[in-house]
């Protein structure tokens, strides 16, 4: 059956219809797969920082042990924080220095930093600051 367009302009009307709705769903299906994937960036950065928080929470609390205690050491010291948690070992093979070693974690997100500090009459300083 062929259509004569001259008699039916109803026809071309209606898939003039069609034809731009299909191309609006495309657009808008596209314009939302963007959107997710950039809500799924931000949720990504949100919890790569948070537990980078973490590390450095564990990290500045290892550092106010040893301010306290020159003789702190640690295997592993946990902390439980509202967003996630932290794990932190202290090791010194020389008197008065030390190697922190600090995992911040966020679901699965792991940020690692790693310090070398120095305790020198009661003063520490922090000579190294690496994050991982």
């Amino acid at each position: 059956m062929i259509f004569n367009i001259k008699n039916n302009k109803g026809v071309v009307a209606l898939l003039s219809v069609v034809i731009i709705a299909m191309v609006s769903l495309l657009l808008l299906r596209s314009s939302s797969v963007i959107a997710l994937i950039d809500l799924d960036m931000v949720n990504n950065s949100i919890h790569s920082s948070m537990a980078m928080s973490n590390a450095e929470s564990c990290l500045e609390d290892a550092l106010r042990q040893i301010q306290l205690d020159a003789n702190f050491r640690s295997d592993g010291f946990y902390l439980d924080l509202n967003n996630g948690n932290c794990l932190c070992t202290v090791t010194s093979e020389q008197t008065n220095r030390y190697l922190i070693r600090a995992e911040g974690r966020v679901l699965s997100y792991l940020k690692i930093i790693e310090a070398e500090a120095s305790l020198d009459n009661g003063e520490l300083t922090i000579d190294l600051w690496e994050r991982k």
